[in-house]
């Protein structure tokens, strides 16, 4: 009985030094511009996961400004940060305090924007694992035929990322000819009059014969569903998306558009939080769970963390109304009561 009544104690003091190990880190994120609204989601997920696990939270927001962004995360190490997580507004504009701040032995993770240093921790939606959801979920309706594929800008090595998640799906099917590409371009700064413009071209020189469309964003989805509507393709052709914009989900609901993809900035700040937790904990980076090796810019090897987004059809719509990501009366605008689940 002792014996227990000792190992219990034991049990106790480990918990309590743990708490109090946790209570002494300092997480410091320097965020690139806060008052874009993309940010302010992930800004309260992240507080919220650090402040869960019982660490400290502190910040400092550039405005969109690289050269303050600069000295904010100087200012974050001289406040204390035992870690830093860093929204980038510009990579390379930062480099010099990265290095200073590896340098000291201050880990540092780079979420979102990759930074190019090996030795920091790359946190972010995994990319090409988003390129192969949305092209099974096209495959899903279409599974032989004449494919579309509109891409992001050229200048953004997610988009060949994504390509190749892609590929992973319909590689096989388009080497047997069970798939065959009539069009495949790229649309600069997802311009969704570029992904118009390449559309309504595929079609033309396809004669209409166009059976699926894998488009990289919401926006160049937006565009290629224009041109489906003028030749009375809508809702025939299914097409894909990321974003999880309110015009995609409207779409998703109304049956023109077939997949999007929601990250889940939750998802994202958990990763980071625990991540950030065990590199002030002495782990090394390459010894994260889940890290996996990484091609960053300019070639440089890193290592990450890599979350898988979310596929969002006409089945799931009500887990971005659970999740407060949109609203009921946005998703369901012009669509028919009782004709998908989540417009009742």
């Amino acid at each position: 009985m002792r014996r227990l009544i000792v190992a219990a104690l034991a049990l106790l003091c480990l918990a309590a030094t743990g708490r109090a190990a946790l209570a002494d880190v300092v997480v410091g994120v320097s965020w690139g511009d806060l008052t874009e609204t993309r940010w302010k989601a992930d800004e309260a997920a992240i507080a919220d996961a650090l402040r869960a696990r019982g660490t400290r939270y502190i910040f400092a927001d550039a405005r969109g400004a690289p050269d303050k962004q600069l000295t904010d995360i100087g200012s974050l190490m001289t406040r204390g940060a035992d870690v830093l997580i860093v929204v980038a507004e510009d990579p390379a504009a930062i480099m010099p305090a990265i290095e200073k701040a590896t340098e000291a032995g201050v880990p540092v993770i780079a979420y979102d924007a990759p930074i190019a240093h090996r030795e920091v921790l790359y946190v972010a939606f995994d990319t090409e694992g988003a390129g192969r959801l949305m092209a099974e979920a096209v495959r899903a309706v279409v599974r032989k035929g004449n494919y579309v594929i509109i891409k992001d800008s050229e200048t953004d090595p997610a988009t060949e990322r994504m390509r190749a998640g892609m590929e992973d799906v319909i590689g096989d099917a388009v080497k047997s000819g069970d798939i065959k590409i009539v069009g495949e371009t790229y649309a600069d700064g997802r311009d969704r009059a570029s992904a118009r413009k390449a559309m309504d071209e595929f079609l033309t020189a396809s004669n209409n014969q166009v059976d699926a469309v894998l488009a990289g964003s919401d926006d160049l989805a937006g565009g290629a569903i224009s041109a489906l509507v003028e030749q009375g393709l809508v809702g025939e052709v299914p097409v894909s998306g990321a974003g999880a914009d309110p015009s995609a989900l409207n779409r998703i609901a109304a049956g023109t558009q077939t997949v999007t993809l929601w990250n889940d900035p939750h998802r994202l700040a958990e990763a980071a939080a625990a991540a950030a937790i065990a590199l002030a904990d002495d782990t090394d980076v390459e010894e994260i769970e889940g890290a996996v090796g990484f091609s960053g810019p300019d070639g440089v090897r890193m290592h990450a963390l890599l979350v898988a987004p979310v596929a969002i059809t006409r089945d799931n719509l009500n887990v971005l109304v659970e999740n407060g990501w949109a609203t009921k009366r946005t998703i369901c605008k012009g669509v028919p009561a009782g004709t998908v689940a989540v417009c009742g």
